[in-house]
């Protein structure tokens, strides 16, 4: 009787090499598309991130600025009740800022004059500029924010200006002198063709909780325009 015939040894490599790849192939396969995943979730952030930011109203504030018709240099010092109590700039700013967050939303408050000159402010839909109104007209430094900031990319043609609206809080000694500086802030907005909604004004006369109910207004206005750019 004659041994059984031996398979050549390539063809037994060619066997080990079939079986190997039987096993592995499937392998590869579900690494690589976990590979694919990570890298989906290491992207998802940049642009959810972006997504996110332009949910976020972003609250400009423009403190020690005189309110009054006779001028006391304390306010412009910023030692006064400019800065620490219920009419202060800042404490108006944090105010509306809590009042969003009561409603589930988030803000990015930002003084002004410290403004990072690289921050690109259309990376809101939403701007707030809470200003004291001296000699009946905001601040320089709105202004300055209009004029150099969005007229700029007007110039450019920026697509996201037309998602843009800018809002604001005037704050004054009396309503006359805060009705004329949104009434500036209007016409320039217009001029410049931009978007902007006249928040409530705030006088010495009001109390605090009167005051708080028109940032709860101004505040639920924001977070329903939030809602429609969702």
């Amino acid at each position: 009787m004659s041994a059984p015939a031996r398979l050549p040894w390539w063809r037994w490599l060619a066997v080990v090499l079939l079986a190997l790849a039987c096993w592995l192939v499937p392998l590869v396969a579900v690494w690589l598309n976990a590979q694919e995943a990570r890298r989906a979730q290491r992207r998802m952030p940049a642009g959810d991130g972006a997504s996110e930011r332009a949910r976020i109203p972003l609250i400009l504030f423009a403190e020690t600025w005189p309110t009054r018709a006779v001028v006391k240099l304390e306010e412009i010092q910023g030692q006064s009740a400019e800065s620490d109590v219920a009419l202060g700039a800042r404490v108006v700013a944090n105010d509306l800022a809590r009042a969003l967050q009561q409603l589930g939303v988030t803000s990015e408050v930002r003084r002004l004059d410290v403004l990072d000159e690289g921050a690109d402010l259309l990376d809101h839909r939403d701007i707030v500029l809470v200003y004291p109104t001296p000699h009946a007209s905001p601040p320089g430094q709105d202004t300055q924010v209009v004029a150099q900031r969005l007229a700029a990319r007007v110039a450019s043609e920026d697509p996201r200006l037309a998602q843009l609206t800018v809002h604001d809080v005037a704050i004054a000694e009396d309503a006359p002198p805060a009705a004329a500086a949104q009434a500036g802030l209007a016409g320039t907005m217009a001029y410049y063709h931009l978007a902007y909604r006249p928040g409530p004004a705030l006088v010495e006369a009001m109390n605090s909780l009167v005051i708080y109910r028109r940032l709860q207004a101004l505040a639920t206005e924001l977070s329903a325009q939030a809602a429609h750019h969702d």
